[in-house]
């Protein structure tokens, strides 16, 4: 597989190889990645994580789920985005065929939700209630 800048957000954006032949290689990639699209780790080890992926596969008999264990220990072993990728929320978004230019896209950004609310705004209004009661 190949990777590639998909660069179309705020949101950090790889298109990765996955063999262990270049994990040193695209941990590399993907901090050059982090410093240009001016990606800031978050200091909240319990921040999940969204990892949206499309995959372009060069045939119909690959299976996209045995890609993410390398993938995400990649990403994880740059040091550059997550801690651990116990946060990583991964989904799989679409799956396309290329046989010219087989490759990965990730889009990675932190979730909105906090615990059981759905983003901080939601997480807020709670405390609020709950000081102007007491």
């Amino acid at each position: 597989m190949k990777w590639r800048i998909n660069n179309k957000s705020e949101k950090l954006n790889i298109a990765s190889k996955t063999s262990d032949s270049n994990k040193k290689e695209f941990g590399e990639y993907i901090k050059e990645q982090v410093q240009l699209q001016n990606w800031i780790m978050s200091d909240d080890k319990t921040q999940h994580i969204y990892c949206d992926c499309v995959f372009y596969f060069d045939r119909i008999d690959k299976d996209c789920n045995n890609y993410f264990k390398l993938l995400l220990d990649s990403i994880t072993e740059s040091e550059a985005i997550w801690a651990d990728d116990n946060v990583v929320c991964e989904r799989v978004n679409r799956i396309f065929y290329d046989s010219k230019n087989p490759r990965i896209e990730l889009t990675i950004y932190p979730t909105d939700y906090i615990g059981i609310f759905d983003n901080k705004n939601e997480l807020e209004q709670f405390e609020n209630n709950c000081q102007k009661n007491n």
